[in-house]
């Protein structure tokens, strides 16, 4: 469906992370002062200090899909237009931005927690945008976590859906779907505690599984487990390339 309008989402991110147990470190980004290296349309640090290995080679010097507004404490975050991981679509004009554990003492086995908070979500009507939390080692191998909007199936109302899915050589794999949407915030608690993954999008299990209802067995992103260094970060897609964010 096409949707000529300018859609507006604004991003309150909150990345916590804790590394345990030889070392710990938090993290927390509230959007109140420039800082980081990775800039936003004006030139201001936007918090985030790297991009996800595969994304953006087309992007230097200031992010024109980023804005600070420090005194909303919100980071503007514009869609990557025609952006898509399944298949790689045009991985290298999206801006896929956040941190590397690595910088907080992660060394591989550690347990960790990545939590986001996205506020004022105005874009209802966009199908297939996503706008999600991010964990993976390159655009190729990961877990993205958010909403995917199914307006086909919701007409006239909110259709952003909670959803989850690993990302693996590639390709999507094992998607998790909802039929509860997220309304105007969303909160994304992506977690390994003990080896064990659990993915959460505003409180609700959204782990990937063999069946899209969650009704088939689990299917946690294993295959991060060996990474020496995880990428956390966060994208809006508009896969569609017909719905532009501003």
């Amino acid at each position: 469906m096409k949707n000529n309008s300018r859609l507006k989402s604004l991003l309150a991110l909150a990345v916590a992370l804790g590394v345990m147990p030889a070392r710990a470190s938090l993290l927390t980004l509230d959007f109140n002062t420039a800082g980081g290296t990775v800039l936003d349309r004006n030139g201001a640090g936007s918090g985030f200090t790297a991009r996800m290995p595969g994304s953006g080679a087309n992007i230097t010097g200031s992010d024109t899909n980023l804005l600070l507004r420090t005194g909303d404490g919100v980071l503007q975050l514009r869609s990557s237009p025609g952006a898509d991981f399944n298949g790689q679509a045009n991985m290298a004009s999206a801006t896929i931005v956040g941190v590397n554990l690595s910088t907080l003492g992660f060394t591989g086995e550690n347990d960790f927690v990545a939590k986001a908070t996205f506020v004022n979500l105005t874009n209802l009507h966009a199908y297939p945008d996503q706008l999600c939390l991010v964990v993976g080692t390159a655009t190729t191998n990961l877990i993205r976590a958010g909403f995917i909007n199914f307006d086909q199936y919701h007409p006239g109302a909110d259709a952003n859906e909670g959803f989850a899915v690993n990302t693996i050589n590639a390709g999507d794999a094992s998607p998790r779907f909802n039929v509860a949407v997220v309304g105007s915030t969303m909160t994304v608690e992506i977690r390994r505690t003990s080896g064990a993954w659990s993915v959460k999008v505003n409180g609700f299990d959204r782990l990937p599984n063999a069946n899209g209802d969650g009704s088939g067995a689990p299917a946690p992103p294993s295959f991060l487990d060996s990474a020496t260094n995880l990428f956390v970060g966060v994208v809006a897609m508009d896969l569609g390339n017909d719905s532009p964010w501003s």
